[in-house]
């Protein structure tokens, strides 16, 4: 069995040793936080370019001076070392924060948290940013991806938004992210967005759009697409699937860590800065988004969860209102080399888990390229191995499928 928190192996086995790093890090933590006090970090970013035989990545911003590979500390991610879990109550507002090293209490670190859903949804608070994502044309291409804590011209503004914490559980007519149960499988995305939706106004399903933003968050902190490298394999060892409890992940409050063992176990998991199993364990609908193979296989984005939408599976429905084409993708199964501008599904291939975008894509366009509309799935399952991760992906169904590997997660903006 592996134990890793933030990309770092932990070998500590006895208990005094625990504690006393719990300790330590407590202090280091303090000491990040009046360092970042007396930051005036504005910009972090990534340049990544095709180097022959994986990207070359360079740093940039308040970053430029450190190398690819190195750890970053939290002073210096103002955005990243401010995602927090949180309980959330139906409309939207914050029952109460919870302790950024134990999710069992709230963020006083003494009082006992509710992780059930009596308090709130189990969400993970993502600051608001700025954020530019382009290719600068040349011999390769550059991509760069910047994140401002200001407003900048040219820059997306990403509101405060919640991912959940979990993969979605359904009580009765709605949806929840809680601890201590088996996330629900074998549902629709159109089930599962009425759900969401029936918590409230805000309420949604995890989107492309809010699955880019994390995705470029893992990026600029980790400078690398090998996100199973970066943080561990997560719930992704099992030789068939076996989908594991939620909540296992509740000891590390907001931090990275991951639990895999050889042939699966039933405490493996990943958390990315508090978002449990953000790949492995089930897969995620990703609402949002479309493809449709016509002839060629093309990806339509909507940013608007009250358009999203569910396609009938065949050539003649039109692009519903809100869904704009932004390029082609991938036309055969296999692991990505070069992503789309404006996602990170890609549009072409290599043969590698260890290099370029590292993860498994999926599509039925080389066996049927006229077969319409299909849904848009992330991250992989416990059965995945090396082809899942933060960048896994898939459009080899129509949106009427369901599957007990498959479930989902809730968002509010």
């Amino acid at each position: 069995m592996s134990k890793s928190y933030g990309g770092k192996v932990d070998t500590i086995t006895n208990p005094a040793e625990r504690i006393n790093k719990v300790v330590a890090d407590d202090f280091n933590d303090i000491a990040s936080d009046i360092e970042r006090l007396e930051s005036t970090i504005d910009e972090i970013g990534l340049d990544f370019e095709d180097g022959g035989s994986d990207f070359t990545y360079t740093r940039t911003g308040a970053l430029s001076s450190f190398d690819p590979s190195d750890t970053i500390p939290d002073s210096l991610l103002p955005i990243q070392s401010n995602m927090r879990r949180c309980t959330l109550n139906d409309d939207g507002s914050v029952n109460y924060y919870l302790n950024k090293w134990d999710s069992d209490y709230k963020e006083d670190g003494t009082t006992a948290s509710d992780l059930t859903g009596a308090d709130g949804n189990v969400m993970v608070e993502i600051p608001e940013l700025w954020y530019k994502y382009w290719i600068e044309s040349g011999t390769p291409d550059v991509y760069k991806i910047r994140i401002s804590v200001t407003e900048k011209d040219g820059y997306t503004h990403s509101p405060k938004r919640y991912v959940g914490a979990y993969n979605a559980y359904v009580n009765g007519t709605v949806l929840e992210s809680r601890s201590g149960v088996n996330c629900t499988t074998d549902l629709t995305i159109s089930e599962y967005r009425t759900k969401a939706e029936a918590i409230g106004s805000g309420w949604h399903l995890f989107d492309h759009e809010t699955w880019k933003v994390v995705s470029m968050l893992y990026l600029t902190e980790y400078a690398n697409f090998n996100s199973q490298a970066k943080i561990g394999e997560g719930n992704t060892e099992y030789s068939s699937f076996t989908k594991n409890i939620n909540g296992l992940s509740d000891y590390l409050g907001n931090q990275t860590g991951n639990v895999s063992t050889a042939g699966g176990d039933a405490g493996d998991f990943m958390s990315y800065r508090g978002i449990e199993n953000l790949y492995g364990n089930v897969w995620q609908f990703l609402d949002g988004c479309a493809v449709r193979n016509d002839g060629t296989s093309k990806l339509y984005l909507c940013t608007d969860p009250s358009k999203y939408h569910s396609y009938a599976e065949d050539n003649v429905e039109d692009v519903a209102a809100g869904y704009n084409y932004a390029g082609n993708l991938l036309e055969a199964d296999g692991y990505g080399k070069l992503p789309l501008l404006g996602s990170f599904l890609p549009v072409s291939s290599q043969g590698s888990s260890s290099a370029y975008m590292s993860d498994y894509y999926y599509t039925n366009f080389d066996s049927d390229s006229d077969s319409g509309w299909r849904v848009v799935l992330v991250g992989g399952a416990s059965a995945g191995g090396s082809k899942a991760g933060v960048f896994c992906g898939a459009s080899s169904y129509g949106f009427s499928y369901y599957h007990p590997s498959l479930g989902a997660r809730l968002c509010f903006e």
